[in-house]
């Protein structure tokens, strides 16, 4: 036989296109505000959430850059994730400070439940798949206690943003991670994945997390620190803002020293 045993060192190529097939998954949305959500928003998370998909599979090339992309979207799930624990430990105090003086028999009557089959083509839409099935149940655990009187109008509006905030904080920063990968067009701004491959692999800058709040902060800096060899953009722009800044102080003093 002329078969030859494959060599572990051995470069292959597949001979198919991974990105051409298909993984479903499906959720069930029971709370109000996901299934309004959801109902009309699929296509924009799976569109917006599929730019780190696409940046895993352009980068698959180099372990060290894909290793950056893979800890950028886990802090960033890991963010959501915090959030949805603090909105948790809101309800863990309301529920044990509840007086049952006065309770009602009572049973909320819902549709029936909101269910998607997400048609994706990269593992990793099962981290902001998990959040949301995560934050539907706590939505409804807000519900529960709005329609027991436990909570008010105004505190349940409250939960609710809040909650929202943390599918759509999810959404917003890939949009802004991954601004860099767009280029202008004659219809305006338009992201490209070669765009921001470029800018990573040739420009040699990592994703960054922009404008977090101060609570969670920590777990982006924890993040920069592990990849503190690559390029920073905003620390170029901070740089470059100084630069103006002194620039500007120091033509001002020479013109206060000309009109003295």
């Amino acid at each position: 036989m002329n078969d030859k045993p494959l060599s572990a060192n051995r470069n292959i190529t597949p001979n198919y296109d991974a990105h051409q097939m298909l993984v479903k998954f499906t959720t069930k949305s029971s709370s109000g505000l996901l299934r309004e959500y959801l109902s009309s928003n699929t296509g924009l998370v799976v569109k917006i959430y599929g730019r780190i998909g696409g940046l895993l599979r352009m980068t698959s090339d180099n372990a060290n850059l894909s290793t950056m992309v893979k800890d950028w979207d886990q802090t960033n799930i890991n963010i959501a994730k915090k959030q949805l624990s603090d909105l948790s430990v809101q309800l863990d105090v309301v529920e044990l400070t509840e007086s049952e003086e006065g309770l009602v028999d009572f049973a909320v009557e819902r549709e029936e439940p909101l269910e998607i089959d997400w048609m994706v083509n990269h593992p990793i839409f099962r981290n902001v798949i998990s959040v949301i099935s995560d934050t539907d149940a706590l939505i409804l655990r807000a519900e529960h206690l709005y329609f027991k009187g436990t909570i008010d109008d105004v505190q349940f509006r409250g939960f609710q943003s809040q909650a929202f905030n943390v599918i759509s904080g999810i959404l917003d920063r890939v949009r802004k991670a991954t601004s860099p990968g767009k280029r202008k067009t004659e219809k305006g701004d338009r992201y490209t994945p070669t765009e921001l491959a470029k800018h990573i692999r040739t420009g040699g800058y990592k994703l960054e997390f922009f404008d977090l709040p101060s609570n969670l902060r920590k777990m982006s800096e924890e993040y920069n620190k592990r990849h503190s060899t690559m390029k920073s953009l905003i620390e170029e722009r901070n740089k470059a803002k100084l630069k103006l800044k002194k620039e500007a102080t120091n033509v001002a003093q020479k013109n206060d020293g000309a009109e003295a």
